[in-house]
């Protein structure tokens, strides 16, 4: 099973690029993704399925990794036609999928494949000395003093970055193992998991945290 988010060690160029600029790159390109027209949209996405094999990205992987946006269509569907329905708009309308909805889609597309390879290609240490890397040089720009003690912001963010992909492998591991007790998918599997799931994220959190307070100086 492919775990959304994860990495996946390999020597493509994205791999070797910066992690700093791939940081960087995936706040603007995700900012940027959200003003693009639907052709513009679809370009981009038509595009990174051509570069697939430049980045080692299978796409198999690249399919599973749109999976949730499976879920996310069928709900803004669904919501559509009650929308339109209450409207009393005329039929076929209510069935037809709006031009806005569209767009959206295609742009939470593009967005969720730009982050899943970036996350494929970044280790999630690279990910954290890349946001520690970032806020040195703006204490440096506004000349203050660079010690550890001062790079709070990074550590949150940098934490918020790296449980980004562990939750999604968190719910892969207790997904898999339902699966190996030939548990059957539904609302009981969701209300069976949910409790589990919640609670391995916040000792993996825990885990976490006692790992950045263990790698700060004595003295600070």
């Amino acid at each position: 099973m492919v775990s959304l988010f994860g990495y996946r060690s390999d020597s493509s160029f994205l791999h070797k690029c910066d992690a700093r600029i791939k940081l960087i790159s995936l706040f603007v390109l995700g900012t940027f993704v959200f003003i693009l027209p639907r052709n513009a949209a679809l370009a981009c996405i038509a595009l990174f399925f051509a570069l697939s094999p430049a980045i080692r990205f299978p796409m198999k992987e690249i399919f599973l990794s749109l999976k949730p946006l499976v879920y996310y269509a069928l709900i803004l569907y669904s919501s559509s036609i009650v929308s339109a329905l209450f409207a009393h708009a005329p039929f076929p309308l209510p069935f037809i999928p709006s031009e806005r909805d569209i767009v959206i889609l295609c742009r939470l597309a593009l967005a969720f494949l730009i982050a899943n390879a970036v996350y494929r290609t970044t280790s999630p240490l690279e990910l954290r000395e890349a946001v520690e890397s970032i806020e040195r040089g703006v204490v440096r720009i506004f000349r203050k003093k660079t010690e550890y003690r001062r790079l709070l912001f990074s550590e949150s963010l940098s934490l918020l970055i790296v449980l980004i992909p562990e939750v999604f492998d968190v719910w892969q591991a207790v997904f898999r193992a339902w699966k190996a007790r030939r548990g059957k998918k539904g609302i009981r599997m969701i209300i069976t998991l949910f409790p589990v799931f919640i609670s391995v994220c916040m000792k993996r959190t825990y885990i976490m945290s006692l790992a950045l307070k263990a790698r700060r100086p004595e003295n600070t």
